[in-house]
């Protein structure tokens, strides 16, 4: 017989079982011939020992039962003498509450009653002193009314004193502010002056040939040379002075653009820078310049970085512009 698959080996084997036993011997596992005599003499033994622990479990379990049914009737006995005492002594407890219960109610009504009649006579004592309160309120009352027709009175007339008053310090306040934007007047045109006057000394380290210009011919150059709009030609009428000058160093015609005040500020600044821009745009090299006694610390930054010149009596701050 030819064997070339496992299933050829089967068949062999079911065809001769003898030989199963020889091939189990060749592989060494002989002893699987008498495993399933082996397995049932286990459970075999197995089912005597769970027959035996069942045996011993309901012996125990009879002998627990009759123990603890002694003990249970013993507890029952004592619980039944424990009961009837607490019994007893809460009824006797309940009874002992019961007379204090009685006695404190009585104490109780006795001191009502004697506590009823001292606020009775107290609230007749304190009528008999509300009704004299009533009477010098209602005297108070017209007092009081006498007295509010007078202040009625005094209020009237302080409204008007004070109204009067008023008028008058609006009156002052007017005075003032007439008199702060006077003083602010003469002293921008004082500046104006003493910059027109002095402006070839205040300048005098970095221009030269330094020309206080006539805004009319001014405006025909220009309008000789190029188109000026109205609002620029406006513009260039209201600035505070324009200075022609060469740069001292290199000789190069400049145009300053002044603005002077008092006290220098933002809005003297803008305005210095605006018009500068207008000539720069019409193609004259013009530099914002602006001048005062006091000057805004926002102007101060722009002239340190550039933006414009300051002129604080006499001296010169951003002067690189003029360089």
């Amino acid at each position: 017989m030819r064997v070339e698959s496992i299933e050829d080996i089967l068949r062999v084997l079911e065809a001769h079982p003898e030989w199963r036993l020889k091939l189990l011997q060749v592989l060494g596992m002989s002893e699987l011939v008498y495993l399933p005599a082996r397995l049932e003499a286990y459970q075999q033994e197995n089912r005597e020992q769970l027959e035996a622990f069942r045996q011993e479990f309901r012996e125990r379990l009879e002998a627990y039962r009759q123990e603890n049914q002694e003990q249970l009737e013993a507890f029952r006995q004592e619980f039944r003498e424990r009961l009837e005492a607490y019994r007893q002594e809460a009824r006797e407890q309940i009874e002992a509450l019961r007379q204090e219960f009685r006695e404190r109610l009585e104490a109780y009504r006795q001191e009502s009653r004697a506590q009823l009649e001292a606020y009775q006579q107290e609230t007749r004592e304190r009528f008999d002193r509300l009704e004299n309160a009533v009477a010098q309120l209602m005297e108070a009352v017209a007092e009081s009314r006498r007295m509010e027709q007078q202040l009625a009175a005094g209020l009237e007339e302080s409204r008007r004193v004070e109204s009067e008053l008023r008028d008058a310090i609006e009156d002052l306040r007017q005075i003032q502010a007439k008199l702060l934007k006077d003083v602010a007047i003469l002293k921008g045109s004082d500046r104006e002056r003493y910059y027109r006057e002095r402006a070839h000394a205040i300048f005098g380290r970095y221009l030269r040939k330094v020309q206080l210009l006539n805004m009319g011919d001014l405006l025909d150059e220009i309008e000789a040379r190029t188109e000026l709009s109205d609002e620029d030609a406006d513009e260039l009428m209201s600035a505070d002075a324009i200075f022609y000058a060469v740069k001292k160093k290199t000789r190069e015609p400049v145009y300053v653009v002044l603005e002077a005040s008092w006290v220098v500020d933002e809005g003297d600044m803008e305005r210095a820078i605006r018009r500068a821009t207008i000539l720069q745009r019409l193609g004259y090299p013009a530099v914002p310049v602006v001048a005062g006694a006091e000057v805004a610390t926002p102007v101060i930054k722009a002239a340190t970085e550039g933006s414009v010149v300051l002129a604080l009596d006499g001296k010169v701050l951003g002067e690189a512009l003029l360089k």
